[in-house]
């Protein structure tokens, strides 16, 4: 590629600049860099020939740093014309965040003639610098779909599909908003829901743990009692054809798993009573997130345990940040294989990667639950009645209030919408629905 930058005031001596391809670039960026004064040109991957005029403060009695930024998408999808590129005043990125494939660069001489471009590195003001962005913050009107007695926790179990707990009833909702109830067994208090590995939905109550046959509306079989007055804080199941494996997560630290004749429980785990943060006698309920991490493995999370558990090859370990004051309310899996996972009260985010634990930055607080806007963004909910968006690029989207609402403490994707709990202005819980606005 060869690149023909004309004089600061259209004079018609030019500079020629040999370039390196970069394959799979679908769009270029060239910046012109001198003193203070920074300059940035959009331009097609096709572009053989382009001529970029210096803007009118650069000085041509003086040295200029150029550098050619090649990009993964195309100028349309970054919202870009050819052309330089202005300074936002609304919704943007930072270069980093335009995912750079390759970044060259030259140093043009006031007598330079023809120059070659070789690798290096954006300079604190390109990397500093803003482009627009195409996208734009979404934002969600909020209503009641119905009254609840408590609600426990939602889960998706499809596109259109999600199955809903609370301590007296077990809902299905769709994505048109209607819903089925019904009643758990007589004498039963909600506690836990979870989706098999096979998509079979199960509930466990104060005292048992059993299968829900949605299609047909009723419960099958008590698989197992909880062998304790501690109520489920998470159940999460693996089936393998007609074996189950159950694993619950009580209120007093226990971590559980059913014997392989799924006749008791056997405890795995005592997680220490210095990092548990009950909470009773408030109305939203405490619950555990479970993660699966292949066949066997998984971490759990809960918004009231100080840690994150991790199973792996058999053995346990508690992942926590020193000092913590409550816990993790969400686990947000990556295309990656990488976990995130927000502390509930910093609103700091850790990263969960092979076994590895580390710190990545802060973004919101009191993130009680959340679930997929896109590939990239995590919706989530804050105990405070507050929606937000997740993105681990950028913080530029800010958070709104809904109306009224607080107590958030479940989220789950339904169609175009999100099935969510709390307790609206009407002082009674609720599940709701929120829906992006045009």
């Amino acid at each position: 590629m060869t690149a023909g930058l004309g004089g600061a005031c259209g004079a018609s001596d030019s500079v020629f600049v040999e370039a390196p391809e970069v394959p799979g670039a679908r769009s270029f960026l060239f910046a012109l860099e001198q003193g203070s004064s920074l300059d940035v040109h959009a331009l097609h991957a096709e572009s053989r020939a382009v001529n970029v005029a210096f803007a009118p403060w650069f000085r041509e009695d003086e040295r200029i740093e150029l550098a050619r930024v090649a990009l993964p998408v195309s100028l349309d999808e970054l919202g870009l014309s050819v052309g330089p590129v202005p300074v936002p005043t609304g919704n943007y990125r930072t270069l980093p965040e335009l995912h750079p494939m390759a970044i060259d660069g030259a140093t043009l001489l006031p007598d330079s003639v023809r120059v070659r471009l070789e690798t290096t590195e954006a300079s604190l003001p390109l990397r500093a610098r803003t482009f627009p962005s195409k996208e734009d913050c979404p934002r969600f009107t909020d209503e009641v779909l119905v009254e609840s007695t408590r609600p426990v926790e939602a889960i998706s179990i499809g596109l259109e599909t999600a199955v809903a707990l609370d301590i007296r009833e077990i809902f299905r909702f769709r994505a048109d908003k209607s819903f089925e109830r019904w009643p758990l067994p007589a004498g039963e208090r909600g506690s836990a829901i979870a989706l098999s590995d096979t998509g079979r939905i199960w509930v466990a109550t104060s005292s048992t743990i059993l299968p829900f046959e949605i299609e047909e509306g009723r419960f099958g079989p008590v698989a197992l009692g909880v062998p304790s007055d501690a109520r489920p804080w998470g159940l999460f199941v693996r089936e393998r054809g007609s074996v189950a494996t159950l694993w619950v997560l009580l209120e007093d630290g226990q971590l559980l798993r059913s014997t392989p004749n799924m006749t008791a429980f056997e405890l795995v785990l005592q997680v220490p009573p210095t990092i548990l943060r009950p909470r009773s006698g408030e109305v939203s309920l405490p619950s555990a997130r479970f993660q699966a991490l292949g066949e066997e493995d998984f971490l759990v999370a809960a918004e009231d345990m100080a840690a994150v558990v991790e199973y792996r090859a058999g053995r346990t370990r508690l992942l926590q940040k020193e000092g913590t004051r409550r816990g993790f309310g969400l686990l947000w899996p990556r295309p990656d294989g990488s976990v995130i996972v927000p502390e509930t009260f910093s609103g700091e985010l850790f990263e969960y990667r092979t076994g590895e634990w580390k710190p990545i930055g802060v973004r919101s607080v009191r993130i009680w639950a959340g679930a997929p806007l896109d590939e990239d963004r995590l919706l989530y909910v804050t105990q405070q009645g507050v929606v937000g968006v997740l993105d681990l690029l950028s913080d530029r989207c800010p958070y709104h209030s809904t109306s009224g609402w607080g107590n958030f403490h479940t989220l789950a994707r339904l169609g175009d919408g999100y099935l969510f709990a709390g307790i609206p202005s009407s002082d009674l819980p609720s599940f709701g629905w929120l829906t992006q606005l045009e």
